[in-house]
């Protein structure tokens, strides 16, 4: 996969090839961290050691934002995609029901990540959703949580939470 450094973040530059490096990954076992980059959150880890750390070890950033596209556009002179989580949920739960893969989603308010799941079922038939919860929970609540998704073994765990690093649970989910 080619990339540009914006800001000390890589930048996938291909939708296609970040969905079959994803299929390869899972098939062979390999766990793959992905970040939907915006410019907040760029500008945000300047200045924030966990979410700079988050973004530096996902394997793949991508540019959930168009102020991204367009500042790589205007300083480097290259040409990317703008993925969003949104996106790639769907792009997601498509891969799910052609190869069985799991999916566990968690964040929203209560009731968005059922909702999304039923959404995303009802599009995608034969999508495997083995976990849904909403981002509603305490820190005395994170250990029951990561033994859920542990428990659960999903092959995508979608952690939809916006700006994590504002949270105090932070550096718990974002170890896992």
């Amino acid at each position: 996969m080619t990339g540009v450094q914006t800001c000390a973040l890589p930048i996938s530059l291909s939708t296609e090839e970040l969905n079959k490096v994803v299929v390869s990954s899972i098939g062979s076992g390999r766990r793959l961290r992905l970040a939907f980059s915006n410019p907040e959150f760029v500008v945000l880890a300047k200045r924030n050691e966990v979410l700079r750390g988050y973004l530096n070890s996902a394997d793949y950033n991508l540019a959930d934002g168009i102020g991204l596209v367009w500042g790589v556009r205007l300083k480097y002179g290259l040409k990317i995609e703008r993925l969003t989580g949104t996106d790639f949920t769907e792009a997601m739960a498509a891969i799910s029901a052609k190869h069985g893969y799991k999916i566990f989603l968690l964040g929203g308010k209560p009731g968005v990540a059922d909702r999304a799941a039923t959404c995303l079922k009802s599009r995608h038939p034969g999508s495997v959703f083995v976990g849904v919860r909403d981002g509603y929970f305490s820190q005395d609540g994170e250990e029951s949580l990561l033994n859920e998704i542990n428990t659960a073994q999903p092959d995508f765990l979608m952690v939809c939470l916006g700006n994590i690093c504002r949270s105090p649970l932070a550096e718990g989910i974002l170890k896992h």
